[in-house]
């Protein structure tokens, strides 16, 4: 069953930016927040480039 979009708030995703730093491998993050590995990473990518979130 294919689940439905989800639009994360920015707190949310600065929680799962933070785990980050952590000794956590992307796909144990993906498992705990329940995200997938490539949304993670596209966080990064935005935050990275200060477009992030909006």
């Amino acid at each position: 069953m294919k689940r439905k979009y989800r639009n994360q708030l920015p707190p949310f995703k600065l929680k799962v930016l933070s785990a980050i730093k952590g000794d956590q491998l992307l796909a144990e993050l993906s498992e705990r927040f329940d995200v997938r590995p490539n949304k993670i990473q596209n966080w990064k990518k935005q935050l990275l480039n200060q477009k992030f979130l909006y």
